[in-house]
């Protein structure tokens, strides 16, 4: 299957990047799909449309996916994730459950 990727105002990211080097190095296509969101990559590939990097918190939780084995000697790339709160509002409720969520789904 061929790899989604991102278009060129998006290949500056981690997982476009991987992606290409990661094609590259075994020889692999990349689709003539080209896409500019997490989410567009999401529906490119329950379309069949061909294989990418999803983020584990999105992937392992959809049933419909299947992790692949990647041996490549390209490691897998890491994002930072930020969480800005006002100061005044993290005590409200759906303040904290997005903090409990983002730490249950991304630890340290």
């Amino acid at each position: 299957m061929p790899w989604i990727t991102y278009d060129e105002a998006m290949a500056h990211l981690p997982q476009a990047q991987w992606i290409a080097a990661r094609a590259a190095e075994a020889g692999e296509m990349i689709a003539s799909v080209r896409v500019n969101d997490a989410e567009a990559v999401l529906e490119a590939v329950l379309s069949g449309l061909g294989r990418s990097l999803l983020p584990s918190a999105i992937a392992d939780a959809d049933a419909r996916l299947q992790k692949l084995n990647c041996s490549a000697r390209i490691p897998l790339p890491s994002r930072e994730l930020w969480l800005i709160a006002h100061r005044e509002l993290r005590a409200l409720g759906r303040i904290e459950a997005v903090t409990e969520w983002v730490r249950q789904v991304a630890p340290r």
